[in-house]
């Protein structure tokens, strides 16, 4: 009887990539945003020795461990939850990518290695007060019916308008802004239909 034993590391992978606790979100509202990730793997007695994050404007950049837009260095210690963002504050409508490396520490011998995640992005909204004042204009109806104060009793509203699109379309993006619940459709279609109860917690004096 022949037996053979494997001393391969069980592999270790980063996972949960969040910003603000969202997965790549497309409409941030913070100017400085928290990152957050967990491991995923069969190996024990797993300690994260330490960090670097890496946030860039181009996905290129961010590949060749590039941080324009911040390079945290290599940060000692265990944090993994709402790592605040460092760099300069980002700007509405702001495209970043980001990714992290780490040096952990596995096993009953402490074995070290490294590990880095995949590239991961999120995109900031309109985060200051001009940014919906200067192209926008607010619309609405008031009804002689409506209370707005103690027991609050207003009637769903419903907007529509319409619009041509010349050209081909790479992408596009709607912010919204509605006191209360709101769907939202698109040639007929509702956008985000598997999200009930849109918003979520809003501050609306911000």
């Amino acid at each position: 009887v022949t037996m053979m034993f494997c001393g391969c590391q069980p592999r270790i992978r980063m996972a949960n990539m969040t910003v603000e606790g969202q997965t790549c979100p497309l409409a941030l509202s913070e100017s400085v945003p928290r990152f957050s990730w967990q491991y995923e793997t069969k190996a024990r007695n797993v300690v994260q020795e330490s960090y670097h994050i890496v946030v860039a404007s181009s996905e290129e950049k961010v590949r060749r461990g590039i941080g324009d837009l911040w390079d945290s260095k290599v940060v000692r210690g265990s944090q993994m939850l709402l790592v605040p963002y460092g760099g300069d504050s980002l700007q509405s409508q702001q495209k970043a990518y980001w990714k992290v490396y780490a040096t952990l520490r596995s096993g009953q011998k402490g074995r070290l290695s490294i590990t880095e995640s995949k590239v991961q992005q999120f995109e900031t909204s309109l985060l200051h007060e001009w940014d919906w004042r200067k192209e926008t204009q607010w619309i609405g109806r008031a009804f002689d019916d409506d209370v707005t104060e103690g027991n609050t009793r207003i009637a769903a509203r419903y907007l529509r308008s319409e619009f041509e699109v010349t050209g081909t379309v790479s992408q596009a993006r709607v912010y919204l802004c509605g006191l209360g619940q709101y769907s939202l459709y698109v040639n007929g279609v509702e956008v985000a239909a598997e999200e009930w109860l849109k918003p979520t917690l809003s501050d609306y004096d911000k």
